[in-house]
C-alpha cells in the first residue's frame, strides 16, 4: 500500500491496479477501521478497484493520523466478511438491434445460449459504486468474455442495461449515456433518491444473474415500479 496526500483536506491509498478480492477486501478493512477509529472528522471515503480517497476535517484530523493507522493495516491479512448481502438480479438477455449481445458472442465465439450461460453462472463482487449514482461496478466476470469499451459510446443507454466493458460488467441504473457493451436489461428499479440507501449495494455484495423472458420482464417491472423495496438480498451466498 502506498499513501500520499492530494489536498489540504484528502489523502489517496493506493493498492496493485489490478480487480481483485485480495484488494476489495483490503479496501473495505481499511473503510470499516478508519469509520471505527475516527467517528468524527470523516468527511467522505471514496473506494475504488485499487485505491481508497478519504476526505477529511482538516480542523479534528490531519493526514498523517489517517496515514498511521492505515499502514497498521499492513501487518493484518484481511479476511472475508459474512455481513455482506448477497443478491439475484433477473436479466432479459434478447437479440434486439440496440444491444451487442450477438455481436459479442460472435466475437467470443459463442453461442447466445453459451454466452448467457457462462455469465449467469459466476458471483460478481461489488468493487465500487460510480459513474453515475447507484451504478456498480462489478469484479468477476469470467476471462472468455471480457471485452473492450465500445470505441464510440452510445448517446443514450436504457434504465436496467447489464453491460460489459473490459473485465468488469455492470448495471446501469439510470438512462445515460455510455460506452459498455449491452446484452441484457433487468426490470428491477435500482436506485431510489428518496430512500435513507438510494442504492442497494455495498462494496462487497455478491450479485448474480439469472435469465427471465418478456413475460417476466414485465411483471418484475411493473411490481418493481409499485414497490421501492422489491429488490430483496437473498443472503445465501
Amino acid at each position: 500500500m502506498t499513501i500520499r496526500q492530494t489536498g489540504q483536506n484528502s489523502l489517496l491509498a493506493e493498492w496493485p491496479p489490478i480487480i481483485s478480492q485480495s484488494n476489495l477486501l483490503a479496501i473495505k478493512q481499511a473503510v470499516v477501521l478508519l469509520e471505527n477509529t475516527f467517528p468524527d472528522g470523516l468527511i467522505d471515503l471514496v473506494p475504488a478497484y485499487a485505491s481508497l480517497t478519504v476526505f477529511f476535517e482538516e480542523d479534528l484530523l490531519d493526514a498523517a493520523q489517517i496515514a498511521a493507522t492505515l499502514k497498521a493495516l499492513e501487518h493484518h491479512k484481511p479476511t472475508s466478511d459474512s455481513k455482506n448481502n448477497h443478491w439475484t438480479i433477473p436479466v432479459l438477455f434478447a437479440d434486439e438491434s440496440q444491444w451487442d449481445l450477438t455481436e459479442l458472442a460472435a466475437a467470443k465465439g459463442l453461442t447466445i445460449v453459451e454466452f448467457v450461460k457462462i455469465f449467469t453462472t459466476q458471483v460478481y463482487l461489488v468493487h465500487m459504486i460510480g459513474f453515475l449514482p447507484g451504478f456498480p461496478y462489478l469484479g468477476g466476470l469470467p476471462a472468455p468474455l471480457h471485452h473492450p469499451r465500445k470505441s464510440v459510446p452510445r448517446t443514450k443507454v436504457p434504465k436496467g442495461a447489464v453491460g460489459i466493458g473490459g473485465q468488469q460488467t455492470g448495471i446501469y441504473p439510470s438512462e445515460s449515456p455510455g460506452g459498455w457493451n449491452i446484452i441484457g436489461q433487468t426490470p428491477i428499479n435500482l436506485f431510489h433518491p428518496n430512500k435513507e440507501l438510494p442504492s442497494p449495494f455495498l462494496i462487497g455484495d455478491q450479485v448474480e444473474f439469472t435469465q427471465i423472458d418478456q413475460a417476466q420482464f414485465q411483471k418484475i417491472s411493473l411490481l418493481s415500479d409499485q414497490d421501492p423495496f422489491y429488490l430483496k438480498p437473498d443472503n445465501h451466498g
